[in-house]
């Protein structure tokens, strides 16, 4: 993970803080390219006899030697990934029904006409806001499925507004790709929200005060982040067998991008 991101600097944030309050002491922190650059090093360091107590995942793991490696080097692991194994511990957010309460919120507002701004790198949750669209009788734009790849991509959507006509409403996996289509829009002769609609994910500090506050779906970072350590303290102390699963629900926080004040003056 990065850990300088907005997203993640919060968890961290959360983690420092439960940290300073408990007996334990932090030896080490890495991004994954960090770890994944030292696993030699890391795995003849914390051997057998010499395993970290635990350590907390922030990110998603893809790299088959770095999973093999943290089991190496640490006895317990909490992990922000679901679906990770069946041995560690997790804390974090179910992000299929968290970004089904954005998708939900414009379809009660009344749009019909939906794009997403998403990441090829999760074809599951991909899957899954096809379905809830489904559910409700809707498709996506098909001219509006853009891959932003997690990052402010203003080019992505410029293009895809110099070819097609943009849908009513979209739905952007994070708020950086939600800030980024806002300014695409805009730059592209657009409004927000009288044109099109936009809904983001994560609520990051910066959602709340740009020219058009972005509605969004708040996760609550700081307290994962928290939680992590304090059930990693709980089985380092315990020694449970069992893995466990705690889960936050996100927030729908409703701003201006939805056009909400616009349904409430027209309706």
């Amino acid at each position: 993970a990065n850990l300088g991101h907005p997203y993640f600097s919060h968890i961290v944030e959360g983690i420092m803080e439960a940290v300073g309050k408990s007996n334990c002491r932090l030896v080490m922190s890495a991004t994954i390219n960090e770890f994944n650059s030292n696993i030699e090093m890391l795995t003849n360091q914390f051997s057998a006899e010499n395993q970290l107590d635990g350590i907390i995942l922030l990110g998603k793991i893809e790299i088959p030697a770095l999973r093999e490696a943290i089991k190496q080097i640490a006895r317990y692991v909490v992990c922000m990934e679901e679906d990770y194994d069946k041995e560690s511990d997790f804390v974090g957010v179910n992000l299929n029904n968290s970004i089904k309460l954005a998708i939900d919120y414009l379809i009660s507002l009344g749009y019909r006409d939906i794009g997403l701004i998403f990441s090829s790198k999760n074809q599951n949750r991909f899957q899954w806001c096809k379905y809830v669209m489904e559910c409700s009788g809707l498709a996506f734009h098909p001219d509006w499925m853009i891959d932003g790849e997690y990052t402010i991509n203003v080019s992505r959507v410029k293009a895809a507004l110099q070819a097609y006509k943009p849908p009513r409403a979209i739905v952007a996996w994070n708020d950086e790709m939600a800030l980024g289509c806002i300014k695409a829009l805009t730059e592209s002769g657009y409004k927000v929200p009288e044109d099109v609609a936009v809904v983001g994910h994560d609520d990051i500090a910066i959602a709340a005060y740009t020219d058009v506050p972005l509605t969004t779906v708040r996760i609550y970072k700081k307290e994962i982040g928290t939680l992590a350590v304090k059930i990693l303290l709980d089985r380092i102390e315990s020694k449970r067998k069992i893995p466990i699963k705690v889960e936050i629900p996100g927030r729908l926080i409703k701003r201006d991008s939805c056009g909400r004040k616009l349904k409430k003056t027209n309706g």
